[in-house]
């Protein structure tokens, strides 16, 4: 699973207005719904977040489809993005894996959760992995 949040929304909306900041939605589901395989699925979890579900995919690959995504949407150009903190549309990425990271689909939407929120909290524009935070409390 990839969980995605598009970094400083808030700000974007509340500086380009409401019309703009679906275009930047409707910008990063474009990216979304041409990146992955299709045996994937992407969907709109609910205001600037998305999730791009990836059955039958390792770590590995999910990881590469993640920064892939996170690459084109920091390169694609927005209206007003030079306004913006990192002067570009960025998205923070978590990444989680069945059945590692947990052993139902709300256990792993919550480590996919935590990884993305450390993306936010690292820098943002970032991908993090559940398992990446899980080898981070084991060697602390």
């Amino acid at each position: 699973m990839i969980f995605c949040d598009v970094d400083n929304f808030k700000h974007y909306n509340d500086r380009n207005g409401h019309p703009a900041g679906d275009e930047v939605l409707k910008g990063v589901a474009e990216v979304l719904r041409t990146n992955p395989r299709n045996t994937d699925f992407a969907a709109r979890y609910g205001g600037e977040e998305f999730v791009v579900l990836c059955p039958q995919t390792p770590l590995e690959s999910a990881l590469v489809l993640a920064e892939r995504i996170r690459e084109n949407i920091a390169n694609k150009p927005f209206p007003f993005m030079e306004f913006q903190p990192l002067k570009k549309i960025s998205i923070s990425i978590g990444v989680a894996t069945y059945p590692f990271d947990g052993k139902t689909s709300d256990e792993v939407l919550k480590s996919a959760d935590e990884a993305l929120y450390n993306s936010k909290t690292n820098g943002r524009n970032q991908v993090t992995s559940s398992y990446q935070l899980k080898e981070k409390k084991n060697a602390a």
